[in-house]
């Protein structure tokens, strides 16, 4: 997840050519759809925001040139799905951040339009082609009775972000605001919530596995006072309500996630930031290939979070009949093309006993 061509060398994905791997999972932000320098040799084009399809597929083929990239694709199979830069940061549903939320034709639609077309076109998939501005990625793959992993779309049905109805909090990632907590609020949209519940419950399997690009156990990010992390689950806690009291009637379920810059390990809790509730899942946070970390400490009101780790890289997932195992591999700069990888931490989870272990 989150691999910013201009911000560092994919030098995760030589390192992981050196491993045995079965399938490679990736949860969004594969590009990004605004030009931001930091390593000169690594500019890309268009070098403006996108916008139209034109723009989309030359920014596709200017990431696609990087080597690294282009090896494991040829060595790995994919299974992919997005989050919002893939069309433009902090999208929702129909909606860019600068439309105005009661209008009838906002530019997010023809933005998406074009965005969604460039992403099929360039990612590996075997879904149809889209339909104007709508294309269904959710999916679930199945590996014999080990494991299910329910890939998840969590922009496109969405409601709108919470907290963000004015010109200076459009944008912001982080706040409280009462609208959070609505009880109509959808992230996944009627359709795909009932597919995951259906994929769910359908069993014969060990391990549920969540392929999920934002994160789910929730992070506060303030000091003083609650700074939810808006974009992601905590902006709709009575739809992930729902989605926790699902996991928390099937064999085993394991949260995958992406989005944050940061490698992290939570707990999923039926009540999230209340450690008195019932721990239902674990959630393993992969660290981003390349994009700018955020690295600041939100452990003092999270109290579900195990671990943080600010490095780039990749999470390395084995799964067997008793155990999942999560690796965090490392590199040592993502400035060096040549940049080194080594292993930050070891966390497992065993079959029937929700909560991690160090490994």
């Amino acid at each position: 997840n989150c691999q910013m061509y201009e911000s560092g060398y994919y030098a995760a994905y030589r390192h992981l050519l050196d491993e045995d791997v079965d399938l490679v999972v990736h949860l969004g932000d594969y590009l990004y759809e605004y030009p931001f320098t930091i390593i000169p040799e690594r500019k890309v084009a268009p070098d403006h925001f996108l916008e139209t399809l034109a723009d989309y597929r030359v920014r596709y083929g200017a990431y696609k040139s990087d080597k690294d990239l282009q090896a494991a694709h040829h060595r790995y199979p994919f299974v992919c799905t997005w989050d919002d830069h893939e069309v433009a940061n902090n999208y929702m549903g129909n909606f860019l951040p600068s439309d105005d939320p009661k209008a009838e034709e906002p530019k997010g639609i023809a933005r998406k339009t074009a965005a969604y077309k460039a992403w099929w076109e360039n990612l590996p998939t075997r879904l149809p082609a889209p339909t104007g501005s709508r294309l269904d990625v959710f999916q679930a793959v199945t590996v014999g009775d080990l494991f299910r992993l329910h890939i998840l779309d969590e922009r496109q049905y969405s409601d709108l972000p919470p907290c963000r109805d004015t010109p200076t909090t459009a944008t912001d990632d982080f706040g409280d605001c009462d609208a959070r907590l609505g009880e109509d609020r959808d992230r996944l949209g009627k359709d795909q919530e009932s597919w995951l519940t259906k994929s769910l419950e359908k069993g014969g399997v060990t391990w549920n596995l969540l392929g999920n690009p934002v994160v789910l156990a929730g992070v506060d990010g303030g000091t003083d006072r609650d700074q939810y992390y808006l974009d992601t689950w905590d902006g709709f806690p009575q739809a992930r309500k729902r989605l926790i009291q699902h996991l928390a009637k099937v064999d085993n379920p394991v949260v995958l996630t992406g989005d944050y810059h940061a490698g992290m390990v939570l707990d999923v809790r039926s009540e999230p930031f209340d450690q008195s509730s019932e721990l239902v899942a674990t959630e393993f946070m992969a660290p981003p290939i390349s994009s700018v970390l955020f690295a600041a400490d939100v452990s003092a009101r999270t109290p579900q979070l195990r671990q943080q780790i600010n490095a780039h890289g990749y999470l390395a997932v084995k799964v067997t009949p008793k155990t999942v195992t999560a690796t965090f591999r490392c590199l040592d700069d993502v400035a060096k093309p040549d940049a080194t990888i080594s292993t930050k931490a070891t966390w497992a989870v065993d079959a029937g006993k929700p909560q991690a272990r160090k490994a």
